[in-house]
């Protein structure tokens, strides 16, 4: 290959082939002045104060002529020509190397480092911060001492503000006072005096809801009390000006009927209007809901009373629970559960699509309500005033590369939950469930307890100290995603972990993955690991953007051990000698992320404590200890160990 300017930045920008690279490499070694002119391509591309080159002038240069330059479209003399003027010119070869630099990242996809990543989120602001800062107080500026009084001239300064009028200054504080004073004298008016003696109090007699009921059976020695009749009530009596009101006693309910009033009254949820134009609106509650921004690609938080529309992709921050409103149906987020809000069918109630997690369906008139999962929808009639579960499922076989489809169970509490996919269709009686496969299938029906977090209904007391650590980081002038950042930060662990949830939540894999590879933070390499695992097991698409996230983060060269040890080993694999013979040798790692994981599995095939080993320090006693295990062959799958 002929050595030329072009080939030069070329070779520079790396957008040659590995055999051409090397071919290029020599010659370049063997010239000095390749060597010079590649120097001065990095200088000349760094400096500041160079100017773009004029069309006009001495030199002038047209830009379609560097464009034909460099897709190689020039004529010989042209080229020659052009490539004199540009080692001649630094003002010439600084733009035509730029261009070339700038036209070679095209169609790639930058690697930012973690901590740049991670340092950047945390500058963004909530655009309710973007209007302007608090300006700053103005200082005037000071005149240069020691100059003749005809050449100093007086500094601008800022014109004294008016000072306001009392009236101004003082006016709602004098109001407030007023008024507090009116208010006293209304209640001493008002307040009654003492009854003059001998003054009888009328007696106001208020028919019960509830009549006193005669006993069923009176005792021996006593009869039964007649019920003395109530005397009418004359509501234009006139009433003494002193009246000492006395209300009957209450009538005693038995704690049957006070349960059944309690049970009917907490079983009618109340129906929520949905104003016209909106699918729902959120409910009341403490929790975090975040909704996805099409138009800013971001997160925003959504407030009680918040209008739904079609497409709303919403995310529920575990360990929080949140409330939707659909019209005559209540959806119920539970925990990290994202879903989509959809029209329904003219003849379904609501229609809900569930990406992840688990929800609560409560209907509080006769409807169906259809379930999207996947590009099938699962259409349930639920029992009146009666939940009703949805969960999203994941399995995966030990070790294998790829996950198996996800599927949807659905759990009936009491009463008869009709469930129908396309012509298939099924009646589960609670408490019980039955699991949707796709594509068409409705798997046999279990009679099984309802879980807890269906049937609680406020958040454990552990949880809502969790929860109430992260909210303190969700603040009106803060974004969602800086939030999350910052709390990724704090030394808590149930802070940090349920950061971890929320980014991943909302689909900031990378940023999980950068976590796993945190240094001296055992505790938040965890968490990001049980998560990976977890998002890993979700399906073929979340394990392609895992496999894609990894390569982003580690590289190509890293990102398959990486996988393979998030997803772990087969049982076949777990009985051969060179899995573990593998993972020893990766406890020595340079990557504290990769060390974690090794150590994790390690305990996990063999059932042996980590013998004293620390990802963060590797070199040690437990380093040398899994060696000489690995040397003396006793290193061996547990017995119970599910992959092996």
């Amino acid at each position: 290959m002929r050595l030329t300017l072009r080939t030069l930045l070329a070779w520079l920008d790396d957008t040659l082939s590995p055999a051409e690279v090397k071919e290029v490499g020599l010659q370049v070694s063997e010239s000095p002045f390749a060597q010079e002119l590649a120097d001065r391509i990095h200088r000349v591309t760094r400096q500041r104060r160079l100017t773009v080159p004029g069309q006009s002038g001495t030199e002038p240069t047209d830009p379609n002529t560097v464009a034909s330059y460099l897709d190689n479209e020039l004529d010989a003399d042209q080229v020659a020509d052009y490539e004199k003027r540009c080692l001649t010119s630094d003002v010439h070869l600084a733009e035509v190397a730029s261009a070339h630099q700038i036209l070679s990242l095209i169609g790639q996809k930058a690697k930012v480092p973690a901590d740049a990543r991670t340092n950047m989120y945390r500058l963004v602001r909530g655009r309710e911060a973007i209007a302007g800062d608090a300006p700053r107080p103005y200082t005037p500026p000071v005149a240069p001492a020691k100059e003749p009084a005809a050449a100093v001239i007086a500094p601008w300064a800022a014109p004294e503000i008016p000072r306001r009028s009392f009236l101004e200054r003082n006016g709602a504080y004098l109001g407030v006072a007023a008024l507090l004073v009116l208010l006293a004298w209304s209640a001493w008016t008002l307040a009654p005096g003492p009854r003059p003696a001998g003054e009888t109090s009328a007696v106001v007699l208020t028919p019960h809801a509830h009549p006193p009921k005669a006993p069923a059976n009176p005792p021996p020695d006593r009869k039964p009390q007649q019920q003395q009749p109530i005397p009418p009530l004359v509501a234009n009596a006139p009433q003494p000006a002193n009246v000492a009101m006395t209300t009957p006693e209450p009538v005693e309910e038995s704690p049957a009927d006070a349960d059944a009033d309690a049970d009917a009254a907490a079983e009618t949820p109340e129906v929520v209007e949905v104003p016209a134009g909106s699918l729902g609106l959120v409910g009341e509650g403490e929790s975090i809901l975040l909704r996805y921004d099409e138009a800013t690609r971001s997160w925003d938080r959504l407030l009680p009373e918040a209008k739904l529309s079609k497409g709303d992709r919403l995310v529920n921050v575990a360990p929080f629970r949140s409330t939707v409103n659909l019209g005559t149906v209540r959806l119920e987020l539970v925990g990290e559960t994202q879903v989509v809000i959809q029209p329904p069918d003219p003849e379904d109630a609501a229609r809900v699509e569930l990406d992840h997690g688990q929800a609560i369906l409560v209907a509080t008139e006769p409807g169906v309500v259809g379930i999207g999962f996947g590009a099938k929808t699962v259409s349930l009639t639920l029992p009146l005033n009666t939940p009703v579960g949805v969960e999203r499922l994941t399995r995966r076989e030990p070790g294998e590369a790829e996950p198996a489809a996800p599927s949807l169970r659905i759990l009936a509490t009491r009463g008869e939950l009709a469930v129908s996919i396309g012509a298939e269709k099924e009646t589960v009686s609670g408490p019980g469930s039955i699991e949707f496969r796709p594509p068409n299938h409705l798997v046999e029906k279990v009679s099984e307890p309802s879980p807890p977090w269906i049937s609680e209904e406020t958040l454990p007391p552990a949880d809502a100290e969790r929860g109430e650590l992260l909210k303190r980081f969700f603040k009106p002038d803060v974004s969602p995603m800086r939030a999350l950042v910052e709390a990724l930060e704090d030394d808590r662990e149930p802070v940090h972990k349920l950061a971890i949830e929320g980014l991943g939540g909302i689909g900031e894999i990378g940023m999980v993955v950068s976590a796993m590879n945190r240094p001296d933070a055992p505790a938040t390499r965890r968490a990001a690991i049980a998560f990976l695992k977890k998002y890993a097991d979700g399906g073929p698409e979340a394990m392609s953007k895992l496999r894609e996230e990894l390569k982003n983060v580690e590289g190509d060269e890293r990102a398959g051990t990486v996988e393979k040890l998030l997803i772990g080993y087969t049982p076949k694999e777990a009985k051969d000698p060179e899995t573990y013979a593998l993972l020893v040798k990766l406890l020595a790692h340079p990557e504290v992320g990769v060390r974690q994981l090794a150590i994790l599995n390690l305990t996990a095939l063999t059932g042996r404590d980590p013998l004293q080993y620390d990802p963060d320090k590797p070199e040690g006693p437990g380093l040398t200890a899994w060696q000489d295990l690995l040397k003396s062959g006793d290193l061996a799958p547990r017995r119970n160990n599910p992959a092996g």
